[in-house]
């Protein structure tokens, strides 16, 4: 008795990433005597080493026969069962193809992300306020500890070279104006 066209299922069916475990499951039933199952990649690599078979007959002796392969997730591979009953010289064949999707970032993965690094630039902007307040601090204490003796004639704070430079030369020119 010929099998009917066999059928092909996928497990789990959506969500596939590349890299995930799959089953491919090819069912055909209703055949005699016990069928041959083939697995074949869109390459045409027999796969038939990694699949298990199970050939059950009913109460009129006819055999539903299921096999499942496991595979690694490729993106746009097809994956053909093929049921052959030698005695009939029949064959029925079935495919599925998966169309796992690229490698992406995870959703939580990305909010994650996001997340650690709004703290990241928080926590430095904290940082640089309080080392900010902290060397302010810092010359307010050595100007109370400079004291008078620091500061110059005019009771200024101790200049700069390139301060001293520009009230040397404010000087003479304001003397120049004079003569």
């Amino acid at each position: 008795a010929p099998y009917s066209k066999p059928s092909v299922h996928l497990e789990p069916s959506k969500d596939l990433k590349p890299g995930d475990v799959a089953e491919v499951t090819c069912h055909a039933s209703r055949g005699y005597p016990e069928a041959s199952v083939l697995w074949q990649d869109s390459r045409g690599a027999n796969l038939t080493a990694n699949v298990t078979t199970w050939q059950v007959a009913n109460e009129e002796g006819l055999f539903e026969v299921r096999s499942v392969l496991r595979v690694l997730v490729e993106p746009s591979v097809t994956y053909s069962c093929l049921v052959l009953n030698a005695a009939l010289h029949q064959h029925g064949h079935a495919s599925v193809t998966i169309t796992g999707q690229p490698l992406a970032f995870p959703a939580v993965a990305l909010w994650v992300t996001v997340a650690l690094a709004v703290c990241v630039v928080a926590l430095l902007g904290v940082l640089a306020f309080v080392c900010h307040q902290k060397i302010r601090e810092s010359c307010r204490e050595d100007e109370e500890r400079a004291g008078p003796e620091e500061r110059d004639e005019e009771g200024e704070e101790p200049k700069t070279a390139l301060q001293l430079l520009e009230n040397t030369e404010s000087r003479e020119g304001r003397e120049q104006e004079i003569d």
